[in-house]
């Protein structure tokens, strides 16, 4: 990982340009200012605290530092940046929040999935390059590769040059074709990549992702027209298509975590059964809750089919924010609602004065125990629509 953090650095210094992750948010404030439009690279996201897990989010992505004021009383100018950053570790963001924070705070919102790109790599390759796809000739053991690649970074006198050079040429680019026609350009290179890597459908949060590695792409690709990069053309755009796929694979998106749940739902009637009211589809007495949930700790309502497989679930509104909670990976209600209506697996949905997604009930004496109120219904097995024709019947 290390290594890879070199190779980046090597474009406009030598090792002493990455930084340490252990700081504070005043610190990295003042180390995005100071180096706005260029790269910034962290070491070793482990080391990080929370307020530096919060600087390489939020305060990285949003451009700008935080309000404050000086000594006579006045807001102080928030000075603003603009930066790609880089770091590396172990375990990405996701693992990061829940070692270092608690309780809402140790969960991803939507915001950091796009702001803090985590790109998995295969660090035991069956090569047995790691994060390297290949090396030359002669280094077959892991002490010529490390010196292979320290000669190439760290170790490299030539370090920063390549930085330096691709400014020269982009300024002369700009200044012979004009600054309209150089966004043209572009536009439509950037364009053309995220054409062929969302050819299906793919949600906000994966366009947005998608618009970043297509910067890459573009400059890579550039790079390797002005002559600053050794490389062939179209190599570039395979790197960052590479990348993006990495991500979008194991990515903790909004549609993702909402596919996630609707599979938790179905599994959970298995895994916390003994927390679950419980009756047989043809026979309404009642099989309780364990007896360390309790009554009104009960998950929901569960009926069953002559072979104890679940068939249909019922949510009261607590119930289903309490399950929203317990499985949903820091879902909202709302979207958890949407996941499971996406999925079809809500029956008789509803939508009146905000209740979008429950079912109402309005009978006094209902079977299975069920009471008058709004609930939330679950399709499990083949006979769900059977028990809610049922209870709706009643």
């Amino acid at each position: 990982k290390s290594s890879a953090l070199c190779a980046a650095a090597s474009v406009w210094g030598n090792a002493d340009y990455i930084q340490s992750m252990k700081g504070t948010g005043n610190g990295a404030e003042a180390f995005l200012q100071r180096y706005n439009n260029l790269p910034c690279i962290f070491d070793e996201m482990s080391d990080a605290n929370a307020a530096m897990l919060e600087a390489m989010t939020y305060t990285n992505g949003n451009g700008r530092g935080k309000l404050r004021m000086n000594k006579d009383g006045k807001a102080k100018e928030a000075k603003p940046w603009s930066n790609f950053s880089l770091s590396s570790g172990e375990a990405g963001l996701d693992e990061m929040k829940k070692l270092r924070l608690k309780g809402a705070a140790a969960q991803l919102s939507a915001g950091e999935v796009v702001r803090c790109l985590d790109i998995p790599i295969e660090t035991n390759s069956p090569n047995g390059h790691g994060a390297f796809e290949s090396f030359p000739e002669g280094c077959s053991d892991k002490d010529q590769r490390d010196a292979f690649i320290r000669e190439r970074t760290s170790d490299f006198a030539a370090y920063g040059t390549a930085g330096a050079a691709f400014l020269q040429k982009l300024t002369e680019d700009i200044s012979e074709c004009g600054l309209d026609a150089f966004r043209a350009k572009a536009r439509e290179r950037i364009d053309a990549f995220e054409s062929v890597c969302a050819r299906e459908k793919i949600e906000s949060q994966a366009l947005r992702a998608l618009h970043a590695f297509s910067v890459v792409a573009f400059v890579g690709e550039l790079a390797t027209d002005y002559g600053v990069l050794m490389w062939q053309p179209g190599d570039a755009v395979k790197a960052a298509r590479a990348c993006f796929e990495a991500w979008q694979s194991e990515a903790h998106t909004l549609d993702r975590r909402g596919k996630d749940f609707a599979e938790s739902v179905r599994g959970d009637v298995s895994t916390r059964r003994q927390n679950y009211h419980r009756y047989k589809i043809d026979d309404e007495t009642t099989c309780s809750p364990a007896e360390s949930v309790g009554t009104l700790g009960a998950v929901g309502t569960l009926i069953l089919d002559v072979e104890n497989r679940a068939v249909v679930s019922f949510y009261t509104g607590r119930q289903f924010s309490r399950l929203v909670r317990d499985i949903g990976d820091g879902l909202k209600n709302e979207e958890a609602k949407k996941a499971l209506l996406d999925s079809s697996m809500i029956l008789a949905a509803g939508n009146e004065k905000g209740y979008s997604g429950f079912c109402k009930l309005q009978q006094e004496h209902l079977p299975y125990g069920l009471s008058k109120g709004r609930f939330i219904i679950i399709k499990q097995g083949e006979q769900a629509d059977e028990v809610v024709a049922k209870v709706k019947k009643q």
